[in-house]
């Protein structure tokens, strides 16, 4: 059957697959070490462009003493804490830390300690909890200080 739209096939290649360079693709830079995207400055480079030692940890990084899925919750607070992104070793901004009194302040939060012991001890886990309780957004961000993909060079 034809294709009935008054753009007929004029549209037929802007639907298709284009082929980009993956160096040029902000979401692909990180696996790119010379990538023009690939820079602390544009927030591509998830903490471990071209500046990263050979192990994958960074200079300085308060992460670098964290010991893959044995991580506590007293470990994360002070890498939060900053005074430095863990991840990019940028400086802190004020509303970092609003975003992070909010964050500490929802109800998941004051079961960290609790979650890690079970998440490090178990493939699967299920949550139940109330909306707005933090579950979708807070535990991604647990599992990302305990697994510290990006010394695995992994986003």
């Amino acid at each position: 059957m034809a294709d009935r739209r008054p753009d007929g096939d004029g549209n037929r290649a802007k639907r298709q697959k284009i082929d980009m360079d993956p160096q040029a693709n902000p979401y692909l830079a990180h696996m790119y070490e010379d990538s023009p995207n690939n820079g602390y400055g544009n927030g591509y480079a998830n903490g471990y462009g071209s500046s990263s030692r050979p192990n994958g940890s960074q200079n300085g990084s308060s992460l670098s003493g964290f010991k893959r899925h044995a991580s506590t919750m007293a470990e994360a607070h002070a890498a939060e804490d900053g005074p430095n992104n863990p991840f990019s070793g940028t400086p802190l901004s004020p509303r970092y830390f609003g975003i992070l009194k909010t964050r500490r302040g929802l109800p998941v939060h004051a079961q960290r300690d609790e979650f890690l012991q079970m998440y490090q001890k178990t493939q699967i886990l299920v949550f139940v909890g109330e909306t707005g309780s933090g579950k979708t957004t807070q535990i991604p961000q647990f599992v990302l200080f305990d697994d510290l993909p990006h010394f695995q060079n992994k986003m």
